[in-house]
C-alpha cells in the first residue's frame, strides 16, 4: 500500500537540533476525544492549543502521521513579497493592493 504522507529521509532543520523524542505508539482501540485535530503543525497545535484555553475540561487530542513538526511547516520557512514586486498587476489591480494594505 502506498503512503499518502511524505516519508522524509531526514529530520526537519529545527528537529535536528533537539534531542531525539522517545517514539509514541499508535492508537490502539476506541478513542475519546471532544475534539479531534488532525495535523501537529502550527496550525493545528495552535488550534488545539486554544481550544484547550477556551474549554480546559474538554478532551483535546491532536493527531499526525509523522513526529510534530516534521511535516511542511517544520521544512518550509515562508516568505513575503513586497507588492512592488507584482509587475504583472495593472493599475487598477496596483491601486487595489495599496488599498488594501494601508492603515488608513
Amino acid at each position: 500500500m502506498k503512503q499518502a504522507f511524505p516519508n522524509y529521509q531526514l529530520k526537519s532543520g529545527w528537529n535536528a537540533l533537539l534531542p531525539d523524542r522517545q517514539a509514541q505508539p499508535a492508537l490502539q482501540g476506541k478513542q475519546v476525544a471532544d475534539v479531534v485535530v488532525i495535523g501537529a503543525g502550527f496550525t493545528g497545535l495552535a488550534c488545539a492549543r486554544r481550544w484547550q484555553e477556551l474549554a480546559p475540561n474538554a478532551r483535546v487530542v491532536v493527531i499526525d502521521a509523522s513526529e510534530i513538526g516534521e511535516g511542511n511547516p517544520g521544512r518550509n520557512s515562508g516568505f513575503l513579497l513586497e507588492i512592488a514586486l507584482a509587475e504583472d498587476a495593472n493599475p487598477a489591480n496596483m491601486q487595489r493592493m495599496l488599498t488594501c494594505n494601508s492603515l488608513t
